[in-house]
């Protein structure tokens, strides 16, 4: 028989134990400890008197209405609710699915929406908007329930991604000539502006990221070239330029029948900037690759393509 070996013992230093090791360990260190918290806790008074006392909040709950949909209109704004409960739903599923990726996700889209319910109202927007986020909020655990039973497979909801991005995006714009009344874009704006411009930006820049940094690797001088200074020159200029950009510049290149939406070229630029970003990071992750694994692909007499989607992109 094998002797069991017992874990090493857990050392519990305790909570003064913890401000001596890492707040008091010499005089200096000391001192400066003492310093700043008392800076800090001047600090918080000072804010907490003036957000209590002195700050008149009222301005932003008469305006809530227009930080969260701006100047979307008031009959319309189910569809808003609507859109936000699918991707609620979505994220519960995902976070009990999935796992730990997603989780997070799904607790903070449940927070937010929590945290909107309980300012809504005190504001003009009324009890259907609390009602509204205070359900999505709630279907955002119900659906983690759901998911964490194994009740929805993998691939039906990767397809529901898939397909309710644009469909939620299509629901807020509407159609002309068609019961979903068309809303124009320059009506969006406030958090509801925010979330679309970030979210497209993001599903649009990794596919566009990933071929960027699989062109950075590239054994072809033409294609290396062009994405490192692609990459390179995009990471060295701030985002608000290429919003002005998009904005001012880019309509004087354009033949005078074209007339590409301010919203879209927003989304533009957001997703040309995070590519960038993004070929960095998926660039970081193929060199943590070994590279007996591409050998033994090129052993295996598969191609670049093959290897790269069979086995590097996948890890």
């Amino acid at each position: 028989m094998t002797a069991e070996i017992a874990p090493p013992p857990r050392i519990a230093i305790g909570p003064l134990g913890w401000l001596r090791r890492n707040l008091f360990q010499s005089p200096l260190n000391g001192v400066i400890s003492v310093l700043l918290g008392a800076a800090l806790t001047w600090l918080v008074l000072q804010v907490g008197g003036w957000a209590i006392g002195e700050a008149r909040w009222s301005v932003v709950t008469e305006n809530l209405r227009i930080f969260l949909i701006g100047r979307y209109p008031g009959d319309l704004a189910w569809r808003i609710w609507l859109s936000l409960a699918i991707l609620s739903v979505l994220s519960g599923l995902s976070a009990g699915v999935f796992g730990r990726t997603t989780r997070m996700l799904a607790v903070t889209l449940s927070a937010i929406q929590a945290l909107l319910a309980v300012l809504i109202a005190t504001s003009p927007i009324g009890l259907v908007g609390v009602v509204a986020y205070a359900a999505n909020a709630a279907g955002v655990w119900i659906a983690f329930v759901v998911g964490l039973r194994g009740w929805m497979p993998r691939r039906p909801l990767t397809f529901a991604w898939l397909v309710s991005l644009p469909a939620a995006f299509l629901l807020i714009a509407g159609f002309a000539g068609t019961p979903l009344t068309s809303v124009a874009t320059n009506a969006w704006g406030g958090l509801l502006l925010t979330v679309v411009l970030a979210t497209v930006g993001i599903v649009l820049s990794f596919p566009l990221g990933v071929l960027l940094a699989l062109g950075r690797r590239s054994r072809l001088p033409v294609i290396r070239i062009l994405s490192t200074g692609y990459i390179e020159l995009i990471r060295g200029v701030p985002l608000v330029t290429i919003l002005f950009m998009a904005d001012l510049i880019l309509p004087l290149f354009l033949p005078g029948e074209w007339r590409l939406d301010r919203v879209a070229r927003a989304m533009g630029g957001i997703s040309l900037f995070s590519a960038a970003y993004v070929a960095e990071n998926v660039r970081g992750g193929l060199q943590a690759i070994p590279t007996g694994q591409v050998e033994a692909a090129q052993a295996l007499g598969l191609t670049s393509v093959q290897t790269n989607i069979s086995i590097v992109l996948p890890q």
